[in-house]
Order: structure tokens, then sequence, then C-alpha cells
């Protein structure tokens, strides 16, 4: 049997045959390698695919030895060319490098339109719409690798995806030694799988097009407001094992770690971890934390331990901590995956109902004095906002975005409030402490709905939990979330008085009787401390935004510019500004 039997024969009217009429089709580039005249187009005729089909085999079977050729077909094998299924679909197009008539390099390009795409069936959900291009089968010949093949072949991928079919971005898949260099022209993360393929690890990689070939080139979107990349998660062999299904048969198991958080920047990253059909979702946290924070991330492995030694409500819990795996640099954590088809965030709707269980819960969970926990939230903030209070002027100079956080009555009023924390810090001895999550933003609490109609809050993300003052937490549920867009200024406030309230009544429920009008006081004053010293310890942040280039980056977070977000947090100032004036005389605004 010839390969050329072998296989499907491409037709006149096959993408993969180039349509000369067609304008929009980028030209053929011509590049020196090493003396040498090559020229990377897209394939002709059926002899140039048949020709790049046995380069593949040769790269992938003979040289590199990571394709086992039992395990192709007998067709591939007696014809010594590597094709599959989705080689030939409608839509496919082979791009080659030819050298003298000879096939020394291909890429292969797939869309989405005909159907799932081969990274699909290895458990990634890679869009909601069909409009992919996933690139794979990059081989060149082992005579003209770094000879700049790579730059010719993108240039024709992005003349193919951006110029001609107007895709926003591509897909690749690529073996973990070649993630920085791809890194240069914008490549971002979506994950890693087991590749059964070649038998290897593989990485999933997402390129984000530039305006032109040229501005690509120089380091891509993504690549160029970055400046540097974190490094794909592969799970260690320990993970693979604790979620392992107990029965394989000694046969090889898919396993795949898809990106759940799309701010590559942050200091941990949420990957949901596939084994053999079992899912998890594997945090990793890197040793290294932002300015200022001190590394406190890495006191969510004490959180989770302490939390797995105290028994939590059937309506408010955390998810299971199956697995830890440390490394040089990193603490990963493998929990329990509490997304289902039954699941949602926090809505303005929960908000009473959850702070009444949190309420009962942390009166539950009351310090005793014996748990080796973190600071205070608040104590924590004060030290942080000490030297971005002194630094505001400065950056306030350098981003006139953030003047209106110096300006009008509200700023010498917090100013004063300010001079006044270290008598709130002592007031707070004598008030109850428990156990707090410190970070109530409505992407960390997930609600389940269970049988019968009856819901359930899991809290995850207690990098940030610690001992604290009760009524603590309710600052950031309330107002922090307003601060994240999630509700509007004046639904924070009208919520506010009834979520105390609710909460004070869970508090009793749970052992610890205080009067609601001290947890009123408590929780406002906590609460716009809080407000001022994150504003102050924003500032650096901003700053160091704005000296990048501007709002856009902003809107990784919040998906509203600097401006809005500084608008924002003013007219939450002033609320919270109002609410203490309510319950406290401004001269003894700290006295409990």
């Amino acid at each position: 049997m010839t390969i050329t039997s072998a296989i499907p024969r491409i037709s006149e009217g096959h993408n993969c045959v180039v349509n000369q009429s067609s304008s929009t089709r980028p030209c053929p580039v011509e590049i020196e390698c090493n003396g040498a005249r090559v020229i990377v187009r897209e394939v002709v005729n059926h002899q140039e695919l048949i020709a790049a089909f046995r380069l593949v085999y040769h790269v992938y079977v003979e040289e590199l030895k990571c394709v086992d050729p039992s395990k192709l077909t007998r067709s591939c094998r007696e014809s010594k060319g590597k094709w599959d299924q989705w080689d030939f679909r409608p839509s496919t197009r082979h791009i080659v490098a030819v050298h003298d008539g000879r096939i020394v390099g291909h890429v292969r390009l797939l869309f989405g339109k005909d159907g799932p795409l081969p990274l699909e069936e290895n458990g990634f959900d890679i869009s909601a719409t069909r409009e992919e291009c996933e690139v794979g089968k990059f081989v060149v010949h082992q005579e003209f690798r770094g000879s700049g093949i790579l730059s010719a072949f993108y240039r024709q991928i992005f003349g193919i995806c951006r110029d001609e079919l107007h895709l926003p971005s591509i897909i690749i898949s690529s073996e973990p030694h070649n993630e920085a260099l791809y890194a240069r022209i914008g490549a971002v993360a979506l994950g890693s799988f087991m590749n059964l393929d070649i038998g290897k690890t593989c990485l999933l990689m997402r390129i984000m097009f530039a305006s032109n070939y040229d501005e690509q080139l120089g380091g891509g979107l993504l690549g160029r407001k970055h400046g540097r990349f974190q490094r794909t998660f592969i799970p260690p062999q320990e993970l693979l094992e604790a979620l392992r299904p107990p029965i394989s048969n000694g046969m090889p198991y898919l396993w795949s770690a898809f990106r759940m958080n799309e701010d590559v920047g942050n200091t941990a990253g949420l990957w949901r971890l596939t084994v053999g059909g079992r899912g998890a979702v594997a945090k990793v946290i890197r040793s290294a934390a932002p300015e200022g924070r001190g590394g406190a991330d890495i006191s969510e492995v004490e959180a989770y331990g302490f939390l797995s030694a105290h028994p939590m409500l059937e309506v408010l819990r955390s998810p299971k901590l199956l697995a830890t795996h440390r490394g040089p640099d990193t603490t990963v954590l493998l929990m329990e995956d509490v997304w289902t088809s039954g699941s949602r965030y926090l809505t303005y709707s929960d908000v009473l109902s959850f702070a009444r269980s949190l309420g009962k819960l942390q009166g539950q969970m009351q310090d005793t004095g014996t748990a080796k926990l973190p600071a205070s939230t608040l104590e924590l903030y004060m030290r942080e906002a000490e030297p971005a209070a002194r630094a505001l002027p400065t950056l306030v100079r350098r981003s006139g975005a953030l003047a209106p956080i110096t300006m009008g009555a509200d700023w010498e009023w917090t100013l004063r409030l300010w001079r006044s924390r270290h008598e709130l810090l002592q007031a707070m001895v004598t008030i109850p402490r428990a156990f707090a999550h410190r970070n109530l933003l409505f992407r960390n609490c997930i609600v389940q709905t269970l049988d019968h109609c009856r819901q359930c809050f899991v809290l995850v993300g207690w990098g940030h939990s610690g001992i604290d003052t009760i009524g603590s937490d309710l600052g950031p549920l309330v107002f922090g979330n307003s601060l994240a867009f999630a509700w509007s200024v004046a639904d924070a406030v009208k919520i506010w008085r009834p979520t105390i309230a609710a909460y004070t009544k869970g508090l009793s429920e749970g052992g610890i009787t205080i009067d609601v009008r001290t947890v009123h006081r408590l929780a406002s004053s906590i609460a716009l401390l809080r407000h001022i010293a994150w504003s102050w310890s924003g500032h650096r942040f901003a700053g160091s935004l704005t000296s990048l280039g501007g709002p856009e980056l902003e809107t990784r977070a919040t998906h509203h510019s600097i401006e809005a977000v500084v608008e924002r947090y003013c007219d939450i100032r002033a609320a919270l500004l109002r609410l203490c004036a309510e319950i406290n005389d401004h001269s003894t605004a700290w006295s409990s």
C-alpha cells in the first residue's frame, strides 16, 4: 500500500489548496536558512501534503522517538507518514516550509467551526463559541532548526487567522521548554495536559493578536503589558496520584490542568485539575508575595489546618483539602471542586442569610487564645498603610486620576479619624475575637443549591484569614463588594443595618451575646479604617499601574477604569463617614 492510496485525496475545493484569486490570503514568505533559500506558504498539492506527513512521522517516530509506531494505524506505519482525522477536515489549513522542492517544515491550523478540537478531547473547555483556531503539529527538519523559520511560520499564521479570518487569537500546544519562546510573542498559559499521542506533558497557550505583525514579534499584546510570565502549572506526581482513579489496570490516564483565574500576575493561580475523569482545584501559591504583604498568602495552609480541626456549619463551609505539595518556590493546595451545575456566586439578595450564618459560625469559632494564626486585618493594614500614606502626595502628583481622594471635606475628616486610629485598637482589646475570612468578595463565596431548594454557602480564598475582631468581615462583605461593582453604594448603605442585625442574631445563636449597637459601631469603624488603609496601600499599586501605561490595566481587576474605581472609592468613604457620624460623637469617635 502506498501513502497516496492510504490517505483521502484532496479535492480542488479543499482549503489546503491555495486559491490564487483570493486577495486576502498571505503571500509566501522567503527566508535564508544557513545559506539556503526556504519558502514558507500553504500547501499547493496532494504531493506536498504527503511529504509533510512523512516529515511529521520522521520527527516524532524516528528522530525524537516520542510516538510509539505500534499505536499508529497500519496505513501510517507502512507509509511512514503520520496523519489523523483532523488533517482532512474541510477547513483545515496546512502550512509548509519548502527548500529546493523538499518539505522541511510543517504546521497545521484546525478550526472549531468543524466541531471539537483535539485539545478539547483532552478535557479543555476552550471556548463557548466555535471561532477558535488550534495550531499544532509544528515540526522542522533538524537541518533547519533555529534558522528563523518560526517567525516565517508565524507570519503565515498571522496572515491567515487575523488578516483573512479576523480571529482575535489562536491557541497553541507546546512542550514546556518552549514556553519562554512563545511568551515573547504574547503567549499566556491556559493549562497543561498529558499528550497521549506523543507520551509527553504539553502546555496549552493563547496568543492574542496585536494590530500588526511587527508589533506582535516585538512582544505581543499580553507579553508587552505583563513584562514577564508566570510558568504554567504542571501538577507534581503526588497530586496526580491523589486523584488517580483507584482502578487503572496499568493503562495510561489522561490528566489536564486548566487555568481558572484570568489575572496571570496574581499571587495565587487557580487551576482545575482533572485526572482520569476525577476533578479538583489546585491552588498554586508562589512564595514571593506582593510588596507589603509579607508572604501572608502562605497562611492559607495554616488556615485549612485550622478549618479541618473545627467543624463548620451545614449551610456554611469551606472546600475539603485533599492534598498539599510544597516545592522550593510554591505551595500547592489540592481542594475539592465545589463548582457544580447548581452553583453561582454570592448576590445582593444572599447577604442577609449569609451574614446570619457567618455570625453563627464565628460565634462557635470564638478565639480562646490557643490558635496560632495571623494578626488582625486592621493591624495588618495599619502597618501597610503607614509608608503608603507618606508617599500619597507624590503618587497623586504622578496620576491626576487619584487626585479626588485627597480633595474636599471628606479628606480632612479622614485625616482626623486616621490620627485617632490607635484608640480603636485599644478599644478592640475587650471585644470578642473569632476566626475570620477577611476577604469576602462575592467570587470567594459560592452558593450551592442542595436538595429541596436548600442552599449552602461555600467560602474559598482563605489566604487572608486569621483571628480578628467580630464584625470585621462585614465591611468587605457589603462595601468591599460595592467597590468591586457587584452592587451600588446606595444598595450597600441600604442593607448595612439589616446585615449587622442578622449577623448579631447569628452570633447569639453561636454563643456570643452582644448588643447590636456595639456591633454596629465596631463594624462601621473597622470598615471605615480598613477602607482608608486599603486605599493608601492601593495607591502604591494604582501608581505603578498608571506609570506602566494607563487605565486599561485596571480593568483586569474590576473591568472599570481607574477613574471609575476612584469615584466609587470616594462615594463609599463618604457613606462610611456618615454611618460613623450617626453612631459616634466625632470627638470620641472610637470609644466603645
